[in-house]
């Protein structure tokens, strides 16, 4: 599987988990804010935001890590906005623009610029079981296809419902520990990815069709769950850590009659298939606000396969596919409130 391919994967990971990244919030100051009801004097539109981030592969820091040096730099534009119905409940999206800004194995165009799908999630600060002081929240997401990639994958809908068991200690600036979980399901034409055309120059009566079939599978649905901790040693620093683990279910192999050279030939695959992929990514963030409605943060993030080529297990913290990144951030309604 190609780098970015994976990285792509590694990108819908990162979304099943609480937001540790692109936030003016350090989630012990969110939960705190949800606990004593704090903002029903504020703007309906608290913590929408805006943010800017660079990112690159690290392993093109170093030229002779591979047989082939093939550096990956990006940077991305977020629009998140969000709106309060009350304190309980609010409703927020996010789209996204990148663009490569090294040379692109995919795109059709140098420095091609690339949006994202577009999400929407209702969700609610949630409830707090005064017993233990664990706060159960969550919400339900849905992804509109606008991106190339979901167009060739020929995906219609994605619905995806989340769930958080979060708990705060009065540590330093505030300690937070939770554990979330989410379930993607995807409504797709077909089930592998397709491409713009055959290829095959002259093949005009549609008998070269199926060679737009890429054979890189859909995944229908998928689950993700994991820890994270976040810690505030100051008021304006929070460090953030998680690992999520993904399982991304496989429309199941079918079977094909083919002519082969050596004559006709009946293909079964299903009772070899895998039928799923594992995944794992690692995040570690910090983020520091020097002032309300502004941030800079910096951090990596690692995917890591189930194995190697060589069969062998890859470290979910440090290997091929780690990403290191730095962006700055706004919140609208923190930086009018110097206005």
């Amino acid at each position: 599987m190609k780098l970015r391919q994976i990285l792509g994967i590694a990108a819908l990971a990162l979304l099943l988990l609480p937001a540790a990244r692109a936030s003016a919030q350090s989630p012990a100051q969110a939960i705190k804010e949800a606990e004593e009801g704090v903002g029903a004097e504020k703007n309906p539109w608290r913590g929408s935001r805006i943010s800017y981030e660079h990112g690159s592969a690290a392993i093109g820091f170093k030229k002779d890590a591979e047989l082939t040096w093939n550096p990956i730099y990006v940077h991305t534009l977020s629009l998140q906005p969000q709106w309060y119905f009350s304190n309980a409940f609010y409703a927020r999206a996010r789209f996204d623009l990148e663009q490569e800004l090294t040379n692109s194995d995919y795109t059709n165009k140098k420095n091609e610029l690339e949006w994202s799908d577009l999400s929407l999630e209702l969700a609610t600060t949630g409830w707090k079981e005064e017993t233990s002081g664990v706060r159960v929240s969550g919400g339900v997401r849905v992804a509109l296809p606008l991106s190339k990639l979901s167009h060739a994958q020929t995906l219609k809908l994605g619905i995806s419902p989340g769930l958080s068991l979060s708990r705060s200690f009065d540590v330093l600036s505030g300690l937070t520990v939770s554990y979330a979980g989410r379930f993607n399901g995807r409504i797709y034409d077909q089930t592998t990815a397709q491409t713009d055309g055959h290829g095959i120059v002259g093949c005009n009566d549609g008998s070269c069709d199926y060679l737009r079939n890429s054979g890189y599978r859909n995944s229908p649905w998928d689950i993700g769950h994991g820890p994270m901790v976040s810690v505030s040693p100051i008021d304006e620093l929070s460090l953030t850590a998680s690992l999520s683990f993904v399982r991304q279910q496989l429309f199941k192999l079918g079977t094909a009659d083919v002519t082969l050279p050596t004559g006709n030939t009946h293909l079964d695959g299903a009772d070899k298939d895998p039928s799923a992929r594992y995944v794992r990514v690692f995040l570690v963030d910090a983020t520091y606000t020097p002032f309300d409605g502004f941030w800079v943060s910096g951090g990596t993030s690692t995917m890591a396969g189930q194995l190697a080529p060589d069969s062998s297990d890859r470290s979910p913290f440090f290997n091929r596919f780690t990403m290191v990144y730095l962006g700055i951030g706004a919140e609208v309604d923190g930086l009018l409130s110097h206005f």
